[in-house]
């Protein structure tokens, strides 16, 4: 805004899709520091919502999860884990994270070793992430996270499919639907993530 839309050096116009990122980016940020108050995984899952929100962008603009993302957001997530663990002597829920993020790798992997074009390998790696961060706040999480992108993924294939806004060959973004399922399920809160799973 200061720089009015250009480039400080080049004078280049500035695309508004970067200050929406960084507004989208402060804004959850800000929801996640109020859901969570300040405790000791608050820096990971901050970190979670930062490396998501990118990936996401880039996910839906070249239908790519680039490496050198998933792996910093992956190893800093996990080394704030580790802290927030040493911190509150939560290693219960450290090992459940490691469990999860295991169990979805595993998952999806087998997925993408079956049927390749229905499931990308950069949604593989990002698995990790996103079980680990899940599955420190519970099982819930993960089942509640994993279903919620799904169903987000359905209805807008679904809508895209019906409106001829794409056809059944084309793929589709799917590291968006992760992101917004996951950061959906750390904003939900514990009683709605009880109360979703708890249904029959």
């Amino acid at each position: 805004m200061v720089l009015r839309g250009r480039c400080r050096s080049c004078g280049a116009a500035i695309s508004p899709r970067y200050l929406l990122i960084e507004v989208l980016t402060g804004v959850l940020f800000a929801l996640t520091a109020a859901r969570l108050g300040a405790t000791g995984v608050l820096p990971a899952v901050l970190v979670a919502d930062a490396t998501l929100v990118a990936l996401a962008a880039v996910d839906l603009e070249r239908l790519l999860l680039p490496k050198r993302l998933v792996y910093p957001g992956l190893a800093l997530v996990l080394a704030l884990l580790l802290g927030a663990a040493a911190v509150e002597g939560a290693w219960g829920r450290l090992g459940i994270a490691a469990v999860s993020a295991v169990a979805w790798f595993a998952l999806f992997f087998f997925i993408n070793l079956a049927a390749p074009r229905a499931l990308g390998f950069g949604d593989v790696r990002l698995s990790l992430l996103l079980g680990a961060v899940l599955g420190w706040f519970g099982w819930r999480y993960v089942l509640v996270g994993f279903f919620g992108a799904n169903l987000v993924g359905a209805v807008v294939g679904v809508t895209l499919l019906a409106t001829g806004k794409i056809d059944r060959r084309q793929p589709v973004p799917y590291g968006v639907f992760l992101a917004v399922g996951t950061v959906g399920t750390l904003l939900a809160g514990p009683s709605v993530v009880t109360w979703l799973t708890s249904i029959r």
